[in-house]
């Protein structure tokens, strides 16, 4: 693991504090693992979800997480507006900018 996501999980560890589950809209599907907490829905990786968007909106609305990891400069398959476009509405009418850490962008819910 690089330096750049070491730092990362202990951003990422203070930011959830005790939450118990996160939620990546990322491909960088170890980081529930290296976090040791479960995400929040069953859509731990975006470039499989596009053909659940209403199930996946629907369980965002269920379990409200607090903290969205919301997009990753080095994500190699960043395209989580072309492949979700009905989570990112959701997000987008439901959760505001909340911290840019390196190549890392987080969302907070309104």
């Amino acid at each position: 693991m690089t330096r750049d996501y070491n730092e990362l999980i202990k951003f990422y560890e203070n930011l959830i504090g005790n939450d118990k589950c996160i939620q990546i809209l990322t491909n960088e599907t170890a980081l529930p693992y290296l976090l040791k907490k479960p995400t929040c829905t069953r859509f731990s990786l975006m470039w499989i979800s596009g053909p659940n968007q209403e199930e996946f909106v629907q369980q965002l609305k269920e379990i409200k997480p607090r903290f969205l990891l919301y997009s990753s400069e080095i994500d190699p398959y960043n395209d989580v507006v072309e492949r979700i476009p009905a989570v990112v509405k959701y997000i987008n009418q439901n959760y505001s900018f909340h911290s840019k850490f390196k190549f890392w962008t987080f969302v907070k819910r309104n």
